[in-house]
């Protein structure tokens, strides 16, 4: 009895952490954020695994960005947005700044959400591993990208 017990809560100890080992995506579908920084925050968040150690499943490998960038997630992201009322609202809040403050906006908007380890110095969930900051990095131009082509047009015009 003792033993079948204790497998038991093994098995549900490990159910737990395989379910959390997952991206911690938002619901499908949903554009969080109210303005485009927001919007490729919650987005890196969303696709990129979070990193915090070196073991496999800690952090975003290279695996992990061999596969982001097989499935084209930045694609599937930019598919996503261009119907999103919430993202069209941000880029017009983007076309409301002024010229010099809509450059500088925008190229802060294609900066990773983190350093990578090595520019922190340490290994750190304050940090992303080589791979993550690439998919980071990613994910923010290609967002920025659909952004400045939205605004290179008339307001409130779509993207086909």
């Amino acid at each position: 009895m003792r033993f079948s017990v204790l497998r038991f809560v093994v098995f549900l100890v490990v159910v737990v952490m395989v379910a959390a080992c997952g991206h911690s995506a938002s619901s499908a579908g949903a554009v969080r954020g109210t303005d485009l920084r927001g919007i490729i925050d919650d987005q890196i968040r969303s696709h990129v695994r979070e990193s915090y150690g070196e073991l496999r499943g800690q952090n975003f490998s290279d695996e992990d960005l061999a596969r982001f960038l097989a499935e084209k997630v930045p694609d599937q992201i930019v598919a996503q947005l261009k119907n999103s009322s919430q993202f069209l609202a941000a880029v017009e809040k983007v076309r409301a700044m002024s010229p010099e403050a809509r450059a500088a906006y925008l190229q802060r908007c294609r900066l990773p959400l983190h350093k990578t380890w090595a520019e922190l110095g340490a290994i750190s969930p304050k940090g992303q591993t080589d791979a993550g900051q690439r998919a980071e990095l990613a994910i923010a131009k290609a967002i920025t990208d659909l952004a400045v082509k939205l605004l290179a047009g008339p307001p409130g015009a779509a993207v086909p």
